[in-house]
């Protein structure tokens, strides 16, 4: 757990729940993640861009800019860092530093209220909660499923005794249970030796080394302790202690229509459900818990990757009561 509490007091993590009503009926597509993801970019970039006649990488407050960190998040942000790392060589792109999901209904009736997760990680993303929150308090949708909602409230996941929103600390983590069920929210796009995995190659190690991937990356890119890897690899040795058991899974195909590209783009991913168990899983469960919010592979702005966990016994997920904020209480440790 030393490890687990090192890695969050420099990656700090704010997970936030945002609430809306819907102002009209509204469709959305089978993984609403992407439209998310655009009215974010596309507000983000209005509300806070002072040259939109340029591009990110010939402006001059590029680097102070919060739109090509959150949203676009180019390898030229972070060039010091990816010339000492032979992990980030030849990436055009790096983690982003938030991470969107939608779990409601994908047709929601006018009056209807509906919920989006948000989660910022590190310091700087955290700090710029207020340019988030404000790119998404109103959601319009334009294309053949027209439709609007009002953000109505802003709920913190983990709050402090005084209501205020929190980032996530170790002692949110529950008891580890002798057996898992891990579940695929959104489908899994992910990479392992070089080829995207199947539901036939998902394994412990495809699956836990894509985590590690994750966290180790996430951490070096936006934690607060520069040039320094995070000692979290003897937590995720256990593979042979491990047992990863397909309980059900299958690959899921989809389109997607790029605004940017001005064509559609078919996407393909894994579904299913997992049982995690073995003699190591105390050593593992923080780093899984800790998935949940963070997600895994590819595509995560979009709300891919997004997984959940249950005991076996089926007991109710810890995810967070949910309390929620006032723009007063819209704050943070990080503040």
């Amino acid at each position: 757990m030393d490890s687990f509490k090192e890695v969050l007091s420099s990656l700090p993590i704010l997970t936030l729940e945002l609430v809306y009503r819907a102002e009209t009926p509204i469709q959305l597509h089978q993984y609403p993640g992407t439209s998310f993801r655009g009215i974010l970019g596309d507000n983000l970039k209005r509300n806070v861009c002072n040259s939109p006649e340029l591009e990110c990488k010939n402006c001059f407050f590029n680097t102070q800019c919060v739109y090509p960190f959150l949203y676009e998040s180019p390898s030229w942000l972070h060039l010091p860092l990816l010339s000492e790392n032979r992990q980030f060589q030849n990436q055009s792109h790096v983690l982003h530093p938030i991470v969107l999901n939608y779990f409601g209904d994908k047709k929601i009736a006018k009056e209807q209220q509906f919920k989006l997760n948000i989660t910022l990680i590190g310091l700087r993303a955290i700090k710029a909660k207020d340019d988030v929150t404000r790119a998404l308090e109103a959601f319009d949708l334009n294309g053949k499923s027209p439709g609007r909602a009002q953000l109505i409230s802003v709920n913190a996941v983990f709050s402090d005794e005084h209501g205020l929103a929190r980032c996530i600390n170790a002692s949110d983590v529950p008891p580890t249970p002798e057996s898992v069920r891990l579940t695929f929210d959104t489908p899994l796009k992910m990479k392992f030796s070089g080829e995207y995995i199947s539901e036939h190659t998902l394994n412990s190690m495809a699956f836990l080394s894509g985590l590690q991937r994750r966290i180790e990356q996430l951490y070096l890119l936006h934690g607060t302790i520069k040039n320094k890897q995070p000692n979290i690899s003897p937590s995720f040795k256990t593979l042979d202690a491990i047992t990863f058991t397909p309980i059900h899974s299958k690959s899921v195909k989809w389109n997607r229509y790029s605004s940017k590209q001005k064509k559609i783009i078919p996407m393909k991913g894994i579904s299913g459900e997992y049982q995690i168990s073995g003699q190591d899983l105390k050593k593992l469960w923080p780093w899984l818990w800790l998935g949940q919010f963070l997600q895994l592979g590819k595509s995560t702005l979009m709300g891919l990757g997004k997984y959940s966990l249950d005991a076996i016994d089926d007991k109710p997920k810890v995810m967070g009561e949910g309390v929620e904020l006032t723009a007063e209480k819209l704050k943070v440790i990080a503040d």
